[in-house]
């Protein structure tokens, strides 16, 4: 079993035993089924375990020590882009055959000839938006705003790029403190499971 999920079951067993509901001064509890999203809700309904567990993967992922925060939330994202950005421009220099950092017209056409035709197509296409001086060829410059585009446009149809998945985690921040920890989100899930609220 790896550290994470060992460190999950521990937290989840420990919640088990001894659960300490999150409330405010009038005995309502901190967080309702209508503040978490709803793949949050149906992982919680499909199994409390198997959902800590998942959930406690993925706040590792956003940050080593499981603690989320609005900044561990826009550094995950800033790191997602910068991914999404390095293949993007990966996909063009891997063809930049004297590593000038741009595709001259030779490259380009000796390109052409190993491509399938679809592929083909779509370098037409990145050929007529992106070359804007008209030389045939993609520059730095050229190619780097084509990426840059790309990454917008993955952007708008990723949750990891924008954010917006990351950022559910915060809900869980029970104590208001800026920081969701694992230890918030176990007791948060012992409440939505438990609760009608």
């Amino acid at each position: 079993m790896s550290f994470i999920k060992s460190f999950a079951v521990v937290v989840f067993a420990a919640s088990l035993v001894a659960p300490v509901f999150a409330q405010n001064s009038d005995t309502t509890p901190v967080i309702t089924k209508d503040s978490v999203s709803r793949d949050i809700l149906r992982r919680i309904e499909r199994g409390r375990a198997r959902a800590v567990e998942q959930l406690a993967e993925e706040m590792l992922e956003l940050s080593p020590d499981g603690e989320v925060t609005e900044e561990s939330v826009q550094n995950y994202v800033a790191i997602q882009r910068a991914h999404y950005f390095a293949n993007e421009m990966e996909q063009y220099l891997r063809h930049d055959l004297d590593q000038d950092g741009a595709l001259s017209k030779q490259e380009v056409s000796r390109f052409r000839q190993i491509m399938r035709r679809d592929d083909r197509a779509n370098l037409a296409l990145t050929l007529v938006r992106w070359d804007l001086n008209g030389d045939g060829a993609l520059e730095w410059e050229e190619l780097r705003a084509a990426s840059v585009k790309a990454v917008e446009e993955v952007q708008k149809r990723k949750s990891s790029l924008s954010g917006d998945r990351a950022r559910q985690f915060l809900v869980f921040d029970l104590n208001q403190d800026g920081v969701a920890t694992i230890a918030e989100m176990v007791e948060a899930v012992n409440i939505l499971h438990t609760c009608d609220c």
